[in-house]
């Protein structure tokens, strides 16, 4: 469609070709007779001096560019033949996850866009809009505009690709917008499901929000996609080396049911779960879900690749209730480096020495006099009742009742008796164990600086501090006890605890996990935003008089007129 401008100018160009045409066909050709009266006859052809008979060909002239004018109207934008008040309208399409849920064919964000479209057709005269699409930090995708083929071609940037949509940014962006626009009318559109809005903090922060902009007369209008709400959604996939088997993995997989499933109640109690790397398929199991949560562990052969992929899927195939696809699969990449390089500075310690020997994977030096090895490289150098020279190369140590002055903790006393009663949960030395029965003999009560980590102790003494680092790579730990002089080797959680003491001083993470999903984003039960104005169909703009087709007719019947009447041939 043709703009006002350069209808305008097709229409002066147009002028001017006819004109030139007329001045050129008007020239009466020279006749050569060889006799007088047909001379007679030719000269009597001459036109008359009458008043219609000098303008007869101005009036064709008229005639022929009012013509050319209905054409050029019949196709030019049809906003300028309906004016109405000017809008600025400020688009929000929400790009989340969740608008990939297929219950709207073939996706809850193809209706939306599809909305938008129908909304594009509504813009008369003035109008202008704005599209942001609807992400962690709201993006624009099209700045102010009226030309809807281009705002057409923006739209197809736009993917179901972000975890999750706080809506709230993208209100607070379009207000900010919109307050330095002088239009007549003001609008916002939210293209979403409303999926997500569950927590009642977060409602009632755009409730708030809405009302603001209804104070400045900015009407927010939400257009909601989205009819079911199960969905069956992985949203937890973690591995790590099996402590027993050494070339082996242990998994955690935990699956969810969110939405109530009416259509096919109980189709998704069984699940088919599948494991997969590089090099295809290394695991099938068939699951039960007796709950709307349940955790899975299991254990796989180590892959040669680095990345495992689960997918889950309903055992029955005719199960239609699992209506978002992207958390049926969860993706992780295993640590690049499993090898460890460790040495450790120790006597006769059994213990200590039966415990590197729990991975083939660990090239492990074990020495009374680490002086000779000051030019090597370790990934962890351990320190059994021993003190360490300061030229060792390394990114951990770990030092097990280090003697007095060796390390910069102060001494205040030894203690006689002793269990762990405080945890520090979170920390990834504790992930997996379970210390609260460890006996303690006797040990060294360290004092702790300000910029240290106390990650375990008993109702008084620390047991287990992760010192600040006195440089940036490198991480030091302290056991204020012997091994010899507590039971924790005896229990099975030692060997965990040691596995996880390892990897964390190299800085290797040794589990990794992926969740393609968070349980909020997976529970895809469509809502409404609060305070909106609830749209499920763009309104259209209304009967309107078909002029494209009238300028057509038109112009087809003063043509024919005009050659009936003047011409009644194709040439002047």
């Amino acid at each position: 469609m043709l703009n006002i401008n350069l209808a305008l100018f097709l229409f002066i160009l147009s002028a001017l070709i006819i004109a030139v045409l007329y001045i050129i066909k008007t020239r009466f050709k020279k006749v050569i007779v060889s006799y007088l009266p047909l001379w007679n006859e030719t000269v009597s052809q001459k036109p008359a001096s009458t008043l219609f008979r000098k303008i007869r060909n101005f009036l064709s002239y008229l005639m022929n560019l009012t013509i050319s004018l209905l054409l050029i109207l019949s196709i030019t934008d049809d906003r300028f033949f309906y004016p109405a008040k000017n809008r600025a309208i400020v688009l929000i399409i929400d790009s989340s996850y969740s608008m990939g849920a297929t219950d709207e064919k073939p996706s809850r964000l193809s209706l939306a866009l599809k909305g938008v479209k129908e909304l594009l057709k509504t813009l008369r005269g003035n109008d202008k809009i704005l599209i942001l699409k609807g992400a962690p930090i709201p993006e624009v995708i099209h700045p102010w505009s009226k030309e809807i083929s281009d705002i057409e071609n923006s739209l197809k940037s736009v993917k179901a690709q972000y975890p999750s949509t706080d809506i709230l940014p993208a209100l607070e962006m379009a207000g900010g917008v919109l307050e330095g626009i002088d239009s007549e009318k003001k609008e916002i559109w939210l293209m979403s499901d409303g999926a997500g809005f569950y927590d009642a903090e977060r409602k009632e922060n755009v409730k708030k929000e809405v009302i603001k902009l209804k104070r400045k007369k900015i009407e927010v209008f939400h257009f909601k996609v989205g009819k079911e709400n199960s969905n069956l959604a992985i949203t937890r996939f973690s591995a790590r080396q099996n402590i027993r088997e050494k070339l082996s993995l242990s998994c955690i997989l935990k699956l969810q049911k969110f939405g109530t499933q009416k259509s096919q109640k109980g189709c998704m109690e069984n699940i088919k779960l599948k494991i997969f790397s590089e090099r295809g398929t290394i695991f099938v199991k068939e699951v039960e879900m007796k709950g709307g949560e349940e955790v899975f562990p299991f254990e796989i052969p180590a892959p040669a690749s680095r990345v495992l992929k689960a997918v889950v899927e309903p055992s029955d195939r005719s199960c239609k209730a699992d209506f978002l696809p992207f958390d049926d699969s969860a993706t992780l990449f295993l640590p690049e480096k499993l090898y460890l390089k460790i040495l450790a500075v120790m006597g006769s310690n059994t213990y200590l020495g039966a415990a590197l020997l729990l991975s083939p994977l660990w090239d492990v030096e074990i020495t009374e006099n680490p002086e000779k090895y000051l030019n090597e490289e370790y990934d962890v150098v351990i320190a059994d009742n021993a003190a360490l020279q300061s030229g060792l190369k390394r990114k951990g140590t770990l030092y097990i009742n280090p003697p007095d002055g060796s390390i910069p903790l102060k001494v205040a006393g030894e203690f006689n008796g002793a269990f762990f009663e405080k945890f520090d949960r979170d920390h990834p030395l504790l992930r997996w164990t379970n210390l609260e029965n460890v006996n303690i003999a006797r040990g060294k009560i360290f004092l702790p600086r300000q910029q240290d980590k106390v990650i375990a102790s008993s109702l008084k003494e620390p047991l287990i501090i992760e010192m600040e680092k006195r440089k940036e790579d490198l991480r030091e730990i302290v056991l204020s006890f012997s091994l010899e002089d507590s039971d924790m080797p005896l229990r099975a959680t030692w060997p965990v605890f040691f596995i996880n003491m390892l990897y964390y001083l190299s800085g290797t993470s040794l589990e990794v996990s992926s969740a393609s999903t968070s349980p909020d984003e997976s529970d895809i039960t469509p809502d409404w935003l609060p305070l909106t104005s609830r749209v499920t169909k763009v309104p259209e703009a209304g009967s309107r008089f078909p002029f494209k087709l009238a300028f057509i007719i038109i112009s087809m019947l003063l043509f024919v007129f005009e050659w009936l009447s003047f011409h009644r041939r194709w040439t002047v």
